[in-house]
């Protein structure tokens, strides 16, 4: 399910690019960007995240603004020095200036000044771990990283970051993983097989071996004395909202699921469904859109088939005809649904009743269906909402209002420690 855009913004952004080569997702950001990675708070609550991002062109750092949903990408501008421009991937006119601050540690401060400004707002650095794990299934190894905060006391609640699809790895989640350490949760974030440290293949994978995968990391990284079993949520991107249910019918320690841009009905009417909102955002004939649209049909069909045949089925034939609503029916916990409407990768519309249906039909009365307009997939705030934007990224600033509002209240139910 890959979008034709000349950038991969591949967090919850999770805009997979038309030709990104295995070799890249198996590298790692350099130093230097890494050193100004991390969570900075200016006053008491409004926190900034700043994350390494790999481009077709190399790593980036990307700005997270969580009290505004702003998105931007850095320019470095000098030492210590970027600047950023007035839309996520445009570089100019400059808008804002970004100046780090260093102390003994490091990069210990941010100041972040708009363009023209005398002066800006400081944030300070949010020391935040992130601790290598290694895991095994099977023969398949993983590593990655579990982040926290390091003043945060105690057991932590686990959020297990479940991946979108093709080749994603640790970083692929953005500032998620960050954003989430800065609030109080431990973070897991691991690399995909066949991705960046990890051994195997995730090409001929189907939902069942990653729903596998990550449930082996979860339950590697739940034997930790800083890690509360008792509260373990999963937040699932993109494919990754498919892979979660799954996971949790195999593993009953997690409690909760967010799905975002993801996990309703099958991959394949998702994939459909693109089909379709590719041609029309071309203007295509009539007559066309409905011939794209039925091979579209047939390619799925053929899939199922091959699936029930049992005839050596390929990882795109298993991951497409995955059926999630049993799965979803029989989990009680709370689940949360992050969808647009605009979206080109699955219908957010659809999904969203799909939702509201089978949870009404299982009676999970515990569940928060989110849907905003003009947003592209992962929440990407459009102007337009037409599947060109979406692949261009013109006019875009930030993701949906009030995404991380939204996505970290429904998380501060697990912050209270079990048995209190």
């Amino acid at each position: 399910m890959r979008a034709s855009v000349a950038i991969a913004i591949a967090f919850t952004l999770a805009i997979a690019s038309n030709g990104t080569a295995q070799s890249a997702a198996r590298s790692r950001p350099p130093d230097s960007l890494l050193a100004y990675t991390g969570v900075f708070r200016m006053g008491i609550a409004h926190d900034v995240a700043i994350a390494p991002f790999r481009s077709p062109a190399g790593w980036m750092l990307l700005m997270a603004d969580v009290q505004t949903d702003a998105l931007r990408f850095l320019t470095p501008a000098g030492r210590d020095a970027f600047t950023a421009g007035p839309e996520t991937i445009r570089s100019a006119p400059v808008a804002l200036r970004v100046s780090a601050l260093r102390d003994p540690s490091g990069i210990g401060s941010f100041t972040v000044r708009p363009e023209g400004a005398s002066t800006g707002g400081a944030a300070r650095r949010i020391p935040i771990d992130a601790m290598p794990i290694a895991f095994t299934n099977g023969q398949i190894q993983f590593k990655g990283f579990l982040y926290r905060a390091r003043s945060a006391k105690g057991k932590l609640p686990l959020v297990a970051l479940a991946h979108g699809s093709e080749d994603n790895d640790r970083y692929s989640f953005g500032p998620i993983p960050l954003v989430l350490a800065a609030n109080g949760f431990a973070v897991l974030a691991y690399d995909k097989r066949g991705t960046g440290e990890s051994t195997g293949d995730w090409k001929p994978a189907g939902v069942e071996e990653l729903a596998d995968d990550l449930v082996a990391g979860i339950r590697s990284v739940s034997r930790r004395e800083d890690v509360d079993r008792a509260r373990i949520v999963v937040v699932g991107v993109s494919e990754g909202a498919w892979v979660a249910p799954l996971a949790a019918s195999r593993f009953p320690g997690i409690k909760g699921i967010a799905a975002l841009s993801g996990g309703a009905r099958t991959k394949g009417d998702a994939y459909v469904h693109k089909i379709r909102r590719e041609l029309e955002g071309a203007h295509a004939p009539a007559a066309a859109i409905d011939s794209g649209v039925k091979e579209a049909e047939q390619l799925i069909a053929t899939s199922v088939q091959r699936v029930k045949d049992g005839d050596s089925p390929r990882g795109f034939d298993r991951r497409v005809t995955y059926d999630p609503t049993e799965h979803w029916r029989r989990f009680r916990g709370p689940v949360l649904y992050m969808g647009g409407e605009a979206d080109v990768l699955e219908s957010g519309p659809a999904a969203a009743e799909w939702f509201r249906r089978v949870f009404a039909e299982s009676g999970n009365v515990d569940a928060t269906i989110r849907l905003w307009p003009r947003a592209h997939h992962s929440l990407l705030l459009g102007v337009t909402g037409e599947p060109s934007e979406f692949q261009t990224l013109k006019g875009v600033k930030q993701l949906a209002p009030g995404y991380w509002d939204v996505l970290l209240k429904w998380l501060m139910k697990w912050q209270r420690p079990s048995g209190a």
